[in-house]
């Protein structure tokens, strides 16, 4: 778990051409982390508070070459999609995934190719809770993307065989990314 953004400081580079899509930007723990070593950072958290406070986060801290939107990311065209809220402690782990306990709530959504051609990004950072297979499989143009950064729970998303993890290392390795990853609990190789 990436804790304040600092986990993933340790592990990308940082220049001041960057263009940073923060995909499950959550309360802008990462876009603050990196907005003053970095162009621009266009963050993207359909959850309506978690939103409210992004914004707060992000003028407090004068974050002015980072811009929110309100929209999830998603592979296909869907607009709206229900979002699954989680109502403990952990305001980060709503998802798309039917999860039970959960209520469900419609998000607007924006297709990850669309953001992609608008926004021009050369780095991206997700933090999806179980869309990352369906993002990263749906880019069809990865020619100006240098760098990706990404969570993937495989408890929390039933991936025991590791299927979709190794999807998504195959995928990456297909586009030319070197991998590396840090395990955490019991997370075999």
């Amino acid at each position: 778990e990436n804790f304040g953004g600092k986990q993933y400081l340790k592990k990308i580079t940082l220049t001041p051409e960057d263009l940073w899509l923060d995909l499950g930007a959550h309360i802008g723990a990462f876009a603050i982390s990196i907005f003053k070593s970095v162009s621009e950072v266009w963050c993207f958290e359909p959850q309506p508070d978690n939103f409210r406070l992004l914004e707060k986060n992000l003028a407090k801290n004068k974050a002015t070459n980072v811009t929110a939107y309100p929209h999830a990311a998603v592979g296909n065209q869907d607009k709206t999609r229900p979002l699954n809220s989680h109502h403990g402690k952990n305001t980060g782990s709503h998802s798309f995934l039917p999860i039970r306990g959960r209520t469900s709530k419609p998000v607007t959504c924006q297709n990850i190719n669309d953001i992609i051609e608008d926004l021009k990004p050369n780095k991206i950072k997700l933090d999806v809770e179980g869309a990352e297979v369906e993002i990263l499989s749906a880019i069809t143009d990865w020619s100006d993307i240098e760098e990706v950064i990404m969570e993937f729970h495989l408890e929390q998303l039933k991936d025991i065989n590791r299927e979709m993890f190794d999807s998504i290392l195959m995928l990456l390795h297909g586009e030319g990314f070197s991998t590396d990853f840090t395990p955490v609990n019991n997370f075999k190789r």
